[in-house]
């Protein structure tokens, strides 16, 4: 584990000092606009000011909208310049620029309950203009303000008559009162508060409830939100000074520099996914937000491992002195009962005895890292602003029994482990920020193996020994992710492992004399036990694991039906790693680091295809060995009795760089009618004035255009009959057709509809001869024909082997005759050109580069200087040049 040097929270500098106006305009003051006379003389005017500003409240936002300024002689508008100030924080200011264009904006990270004022300014190339009058708004999701209640969850066994009182049996917390609620079943019930509460009071109340031993959880009964993120630049405090580990030349990609976003945050930012933290335990910060889901302690209390924590006097008995293994023995009201308990708050890890220090705040570290809140105006952003984070403890003052840790991974990532209660949020990765000299267990493997079975990914520190990765676990461990730690200069950090076993790297850092080099994340100022909320520089490749875990996160809301091999695939891929500086870790080429350093600015790139009646093709682009599809069926005609939906398809599927996919999309089938068409590709058609069309068939063909090439099939619906609804496509099979009386009293499976052997071949609907009958729909069997007044039936879907994580499901009753579609989603990878080059001449020098051949490339910028670390001069050129001077 790592030690950070903790240092005070910071707080957001205001634009302006509480007792100036933030207004103010230096370079325009109403002089500067020109008057009725004054507009006859020559010279160049500031902007007159905007009109009509009006703001209106948000989640979490302000949406403002202004009309241009009054016409005058004034230089042309380049823009506009809104400033957004807290009456209550002067610190909490923001100041955004607009387009010359513009006449609406969105202003994000805002704090709903708080009451803004807001100006704009209009700005030219003399200056900017004076502000508008100040218009106020206070953001809120409808139901944001003090708490009046929280919900409690019992331990499995607290007696229904018991259960009111167990949380209210103290009555009075921090002078509140405590009155018992409504039971919401499953052991969970409301506490009323008897005054209402601001949220930081009632997650203090709910963190007294929850040290009782009977109770689960407790948390205030609140709508949680989360700030939406722009791709510019966030306006948390420490974000352009510290976090080079996240806009540096060898940071993971969220920015190219403090002020210069790229589009990762744009894309996905962990929101949905749940990350289990199996460490320390945490303390509260209020750069979590609300994302902090129930945990649990694992770490045990055995009495031979009670051992002194202070120096003891020379002649004195250590054992006088011993201390449990548990540092919950400083409080157990406040952090549980010794061994395992269901309060994983951070008691602290200080020690007096070698090794000597402070407490570290180790799983507060790592928690932030992967998930601080964004645009706050606070301290710091996570890699995965929007995930959930469980904290698990089970390391204590001194270090976790791998036993401990084994249950841990198993309770985290939703497997049974006896007397201790059922996870209710089981991960979607886990991250392991510790590290011990061994090999990996049969213990501790089982309980990787369990979690990786469940669909959980596993992520590791390699260690910090500098010393062969293959000797620590759980680094060593089969199907975790080892990841090992580069500095800012774009190489192994001197403590990091290394070795074979190195999946990935990722910032670690490497602090100097300031710590600047360091990565700064949340802590807590408590010396020994926990204070106030704090940020610390720390180091080690218990840090690198956090990005990784945070990187993870983002791909899993992206790629939810991704397995963790499939995961890690996409995470380590040569295409979508940053290369190390000079394209090496290490000086040593036996000290190997993995593939490089993990970056975020992949991106994903989707193609949809649409209904043309006609073959489309896709040419699988360069570094892409597999793509996400989501395949529709079109669904049937209306008849007298209605339609069905087409089926869908989601998976994922293996494909070759530069292969050319075949994409059939279905159209609707025709609506009842004198000869009612089916859909192209496989529809059947109708019969009589009430017989619809069946859909056709979405598919995807590779390695040819022959109905044996379908490897993806979405079945079309079943075209409407007389009384009869479309049968709905599906998998194995499609639905037969309904039939319903003709007073419509009731609907039955109508068996006369077909089955799909029955259908037409080549996966082709059949046509129906009945009279007001409906056509199958199209499929790998196609849907039966309707008899005599009845529907036809649903084709079937189908994908081959190529395709894995795949999900079948049917559409709900959507539009009649609506045609399918079939969209490819790409994780693009890193753009980063390769076989850079440079010849010197004399006061310049010629570059040239082999592009990447995607299309989604609009050009790359050049950037040079003396430090490695620190390139100031940088040029953009357009796509697709590949030479430079």
């Amino acid at each position: 584990m790592e030690t950070p040097s903790p240092s005070s929270s910071p707080s957001a500098s205001p634009s302006s000092s509480p007792s100036a106006s933030p207004w103010s305009s230096p370079s325009a003051s109403p002089s500067a606009t020109p008057s009725a006379t004054a507009s006859e003389s020559a010279g160049p005017w500031c902007p007159q000011t905007p009109t009509g500003l009006t703001a209106v409240p948000g989640d979490n936002s302000a949406v403002l909208a202004w009309d241009l300024p009054l016409e005058d002689e004034a230089t042309a508008l380049t823009g506009y310049e809104a400033t957004v100030y807290s009456i209550e924080d002067p610190a909490d200011t923001q100041n955004a620029t607009f387009a010359a264009s513009a006449l609406a904006a969105t202003i994000t990270g805002l704090r709903n309950g708080r009451v803004y004022q807001v100006v704009l300014k209009a700005q030219n190339a003399v200056g900017l203009s004076a502000p508008t009058e100040a218009v106020e708004v206070r953001p809120t999701n409808g139901i944001d303000g003090e708490v009046s209640r929280l919900v409690v969850e019992y331990e499995p066994g607290v007696a229904s008559v018991e259960a009111p009182l167990v949380a209210t049996g103290s009555d009075v917390i921090d002078e509140v009162g405590l009155e018992p609620g409504k039971a919401l079943g499953d052991g969970l019930m409301t506490v009323e508060l008897t005054e209402p509460v601001s949220i930081a009071d009632a997650e203090a109340i709910a963190e007294v409830l929850t040290a009782d031993p009977r109770i689960v959880s407790a948390e205030p009964d609140q709508v949680v939100t989360t700030a939406s993120f722009p791709e510019t630049s966030p306006n948390d405090a420490q974000f352009a000074g510290q976090q080079w580990n996240l806009w540096g030349t060898y940071g993971i990609g969220a920015a190219e520099t403090p002020n210069d976003m790229t589009t990762a945050y744009a894309t996905a930012q962990g929101a949905g996914v749940r990350v289990a933290v199996i460490d320390t335990g945490i303390t509260r910060h209020e750069d979590f937000g609300n994302r902090l889901l129930p945990g649990y302690d694992f770490v045990s209390s055995y009495p031979e491992l009670k051992s002194s924590r202070e120096a003891v006097p020379i002649g004195s008995d250590p054992a006088t002195n011993a201390v449990s293994f548990d540092g919950d023995y400083v409080a157990t009201d406040t952090y549980g009962e010794l061994g395992w308990d269901n309060n994983p708050a951070d008691p602290g890890d200080w020690r007096g005895v070698a090794p000597v220090r402070n407490s570290s705040w180790h799983g507060t570290n790592i928690a932030g890292i992967i998930g601080a809140e964004a645009n706050n105006s606070i301290g710091i952003v996570g890699v995965a602003p929007k995930v959930e984070i469980q904290p698990i403890r089970a390391l204590s003052w001194r270090g976790g029994l791998l036993s401990d840790v084994a249950a841990s991974i198993t309770w985290a990532s939703g497997g049974v482990v006896p007397e201790v209660a059922e996870n209710p949020t089981p991960a979607n990765v886990i991250n392991l920020s510790f590290s011990t000299e061994g090999m990996c267990t049969p213990a501790l493997q089982t309980a990787i193996d369990g979690a990786l079975s469940r669909g959980v990914t596993v992520v590791a520190a390699a260690g910090n020994a500098n010393d062969d990765v293959s000797k620590y676990a759980p680094a060593n461990c089969d199907g975790v992710i080892s990841v090992g730690a580069s500095d800012r200069n774009g190489k192994r950090a001197g403590y990091s492992n290394f070795g074979i076993g190195i999946d990935i790297s990722a910032p670690g850092g490497d602090a100097n004399g300031d710590g600047s080099a360091g990565v700064f994340t949340l802590s807590n100022t408590g010396a020994q036990a926990p204070l106030i909320d704090g940020y610390a520089y720390t180091q080690g490749t218990s840090v690198s694991a956090a990005h990784v875990t945070g990187a993870l996160a983002r791909l899993v809301e992206l790629n939810p039906e991704s397995t963790p091999s499939e995961l890690s695939f996409i995470l380590t891929g040569a295409g979508n790693v940053k290369h190390f500086a000079q394209d090496s870790c290490d000086i040593d080429p036996l000290k190997t680091c993995g593939p490089g350093i993990v970056q975020i600015a992949s991106n994903t790139m989707t193609n949809t295809f649409n209904y043309t009646g006609a073959v489309q093709t896709w040419t699988v682009p360069a570094g892409i060995t597999s793509v996400y599809v989501e395949a529709l069926g079109a669904n049937g005609g209306l008849g007298g009795g209605g339609s069905r939906g087409g089926a869908r398809v989601q998976g994922t599927l293996a494909v070759t760089p530069g292969e050319t996919l075949s994409i059939y999309v279905g159209g609707g089938g025709g609506a009842g009618s004198a000869g009612a068409a089916g859909g192209w590709n496989g529809g059947g058609n109708g019969q009589g004035t009430y017989g619809a069309g069946g859909g056709g068939a979405t598919d995807i063909r590779q390695g040819g255009t022959a109905v044996v090439n379908r490897v993806i099939i979405a079945g079309g619906a079943g075209g409407g009959g007389f009384y009869g609804g479309g049968g709905a496509a599906g998998f194995p099979s499609g639905s037969a057709g309904v039939l319903c009386s003709s007073t419509w009293t009731s609907c039955v499976n109508n068996s006369s509809g077909g089955t799909q052997s029955a259908g037409g071949t080549n996966g082709v609907g059949a046509n129906t001869s009945g009279s007001n009958a409906g056509g199958g729909g199209g499929g790998y069997f196609g849907g039966g024909a309707g008899a005599t007044n009845a529907a036809g039936a649903g084709g079937s879907s189908y994908s081959s082997n190529a395709v894995t994580s795949v999900t079948h499901t049917a559409q709900a009753n959507a539009t009649n005759s609506a045609h399918g579609s079939l969209t490819i989603t790409t994780t693009v990878p890193s753009l980063t050109p390769t076989d850079l080059t440079a010849a010197g001449f004399t006061r310049s020098v010629d570059l040239s580069w082999t592009p990447w051949s995607f299309d989604a490339v609009t050009g790359y910028r050049i950037k040079w200087g003396t430090d490695p670390a620190s390139m100031t001069n940088q040029i953009d050129v357009n796509s697709p040049a590949s030479t430079f001077r």
